[in-house]
């Protein structure tokens, strides 16, 4: 998992918004990782998770 949140944080250029959105993930991937054992919630998470990463990738694309 830190692999992951590594390889996320390098990607950000734009020193402002990295911390911020680094935070963020990390904090996600805690609730998914606690909640993906747990049948009811795991698509109600997936779809937050999707959510967010749709969010970094209008990030990454938005130069400005």
């Amino acid at each position: 998992m830190n692999l992951l949140l590594s390889f996320f944080s390098s990607l950000f250029t734009d020193r402002k918004f990295s911390k911020l959105i680094f935070l963020l993930f990390t904090d996600k991937m805690l609730l998914i990782q606690s909640l993906f054992t747990d049948r009811k919630f795991s698509k109600l998470i997936f779809l937050l998770f999707t959510d967010k990463m749709l969010l970094i990738q209008s990030l990454f694309t938005d130069r400005k």
